[in-house]
């Protein structure tokens, strides 16, 4: 039966003080009226996930981004030839957002959100950042490393001009979203944002899981697409395409991979739209397999049985990866090219990489 909908964009919160601005080159440890803004900015809950850095500087333990010593946490340690450009980083310690200069590690900017990262950032045109965010306030039904609430656009001041909450009994945001034509200030286009669905046991076990915790459930993979209202316009559900232990690379054995003893089993942490074929990418973790998904079809809901379209156009992997990270689009000529963060975590038969990363 089809999922209660995903809720509508929920009432935005005070946005945090930004404080001063950062002068060219100035670290902002050093900045006692950036600190006492930082601190003001964060709940207890914020400044309890931004942790500590522990054992540095004779064993002090410092809580958020700064060390005992009055330097950033943030910069360039080591650079023979420096590149030009910025880097925008999202700690995941930390409930700041940092563009830095690649080239000098200088901090040249910084964005104080009340919430800790939920692994995703961007920065747009505009300077605005739009950030997937973990708002600890609010009850998690489901349970998973990466996990997220909120997706939130800052402006350069730090004022909040977008937030959509993703956190029911059934969705919760997690890892990556891509940013498609979602424009916050214009009020057009949308997003493709990563969710973990939540199935009743007994729904699992119908699709043929062998293993499943009736308190915890089984997560599988969803992409919801949300325009700058907050409403979800177009749905994807890997429910709809798994098989028992079938040899189909249009279906996803829904017993295979490091996870088929647990809730989280694919552990999905990348998603990228490919806009020449119009389809998306998906990289799931423990199944160590990405997975290529037709945005033409129709919408879906998460239980459609023979219903479903033919969505799931094909899966890579087949003992390749090893819990890869960031699939990226590459363009060529001819079919469809990628490429991952290969971890290696685990030794792969029949499958190995020479020094330039082409496999053998």
């Amino acid at each position: 039966s089809p999922s209660p909908p995903p809720p509508s964009a929920s009432p935005s919160p005070p946005a945090p003080p930004a404080g001063p601005p950062l002068s060219p080159g100035e670290d902002f440890c050093t900045n006692a009226s950036l600190v006492e803004a930082a601190e003001a900015a964060m709940t207890e809950e914020a400044q309890a996930a931004a942790g500590t850095f522990e054992e540095i500087n004779d064993g002090t333990s410092v809580p958020g981004t700064c060390l005992a010593s009055g330097s950033s946490t943030v910069g360039l340690l080591k650079s023979e030839e420096p590149d030009p450009g910025y880097l925008l980083i999202t700690p995941h310690t930390s409930t700041d957002v940092y563009l830095v200069d690649a080239s000098s590690g200088d901090i040249t900017h910084t964005w104080r959100t009340p919430y800790g990262t939920g692994h995703a950032v961007y920065l747009t045109a505009d300077n605005d950042i739009v950030r997937l965010e973990n708002d600890l306030e609010l009850e998690a039904n489901i349970s998973l490393r990466g996990g997220a609430s909120t997706i939130s656009v800052y402006d350069d001041a730090g004022e909040l001009l977008f937030r959509k909450v993703i956190n029911n009994e059934t969705h919760r945001l997690h890892h990556q979203f891509d940013m498609h034509t979602f424009d916050a200030r214009a009020g057009n286009g949308t997003l493709f944002a990563l969710a973990a669905y939540k199935l009743s046991c007994e729904e699992a076990t119908e699709l043929g899981r062998t293993s499943c915790e009736e308190e915890d459930g089984l997560y599988v993979e969803a992409v919801l697409e949300i325009d700058t209202e907050g409403d979800v316009v177009w749905e994807w559900y890997m429910s709809n395409h798994v098989c028992d232990g079938c040899d189909n690379l249009t279906k996803v054995p829904i017993n295979s991979g490091s996870g088929n003893q647990q809730a989280d089993w694919v552990h999905a942490n990348s998603l990228v739209y490919d806009a020449e074929k119009d389809v998306l990418l998906m990289g799931g973790a423990y199944t160590d397999e990405v997975y290529v998904i037709n945005h033409t079809s129709p919408s879906e809901t998460p239980l459609m049985g023979d219903g479903a379209p033919a969505s799931l156009l094909y899966r890579f992997g087949a003992g390749r990866f090893g819990e890869q990270y960031d699939v990226r689009v590459l363009s060529c000529e001819d079919g469809l090219c990628f490429t991952v963060f290969n971890n290696g975590r685990y030794e792969k038969s029949g499958c190995s990489f020479d020094g330039n990363g082409v496999q053998e």
